[in-house]
């Protein structure tokens, strides 16, 4: 379904652009900033398709810097309206304000289709997770603007699981015993995800999905 959102986005981002270029909107803009911001917007959309608040700030504040200078022109006798840094330093702290205060939607006791089992937060302080494998089914674990450690206990009644990492502006170290095979399908956005070492080529599956934003996500086999 989010998937079928985000095309049709596109797609009406896609008219809308071929609309206002027929009509003249972006005479004297050059076709890289047009491109630039339709990209832009493509990202925004995919963002508030995925209710992923934090994520919409970013690429608002850059449509917003590539075509100031022409809203301006329309509206402020072609002065800048305000300072490029102002408008990043102030799309940084929504970003982080929103990712501290909502991170992910949470709908009953199920984030992102998941039956979690467990959650924890760690926010501005070093912070250790252990996680019980005889009762993972999932579990969400999240770091902000510190350092977080995640370790596994009772491996051998692990009989496949997920792990829900929202990782930003820290570090998450994710200890996995090198009897998992591990999958990964975690999105990063200007950080690192660096995996140290395999897992085992078969057996129980421990999946590892979320999203790393401006930090450092390191997937360490044991």
């Amino acid at each position: 379904m989010k998937k079928k959102i985000f095309a049709g986005s596109l797609l009406i981002i896609a008219a809308v652009a071929l609309i206002f270029d027929a009509g003249g909107v972006f005479i004297g803009v050059p076709t890289y900033r047009v491109l630039l911001g339709i990209i832009c917007a493509v990202w925004f959309a995919k963002e508030l398709t995925k209710l992923h608040i934090s994520g919409i700030f970013f690429p608002a504040a850059f449509i917003f810097l590539l075509f100031e200078k022409y809203i301006a022109r329309m509206t402020f006798g072609g002065k800048n309206i305000i300072s490029n840094w102002v408008v990043l330093i102030a799309a940084l702290l929504f970003t982080v304000g929103t990712e501290i205060i909502f991170g992910d939607l949470v709908i009953g006791k199920k984030i992102r289709g998941h039956l979690v089992s467990s959650k924890t937060s760690n926010r501005f302080a070093e912070g250790v997770k252990y996680i019980d494998c005889a009762t993972l089914g999932s579990a969400v674990v999240k770091n902000s603007f510190g350092e977080m450690d995640v370790y596994f206990q009772n491996n051998e009644a692990f009989d496949n699981g997920c792990l829900i990492v929202n990782n930003s502006f820290g570090e998450m170290n994710i200890h996995v015993p090198a009897e998992f095979k591990v999958e990964t399908d975690v999105k990063n956005k200007f950080g690192e995800i660096n995996l140290n070492g395999e897992g085992a080529a078969d057996g129980n599956v421990l999946r590892i999905e979320g999203s790393s934003a401006f930090g450092e996500l390191n997937v360490i086999f044991e």
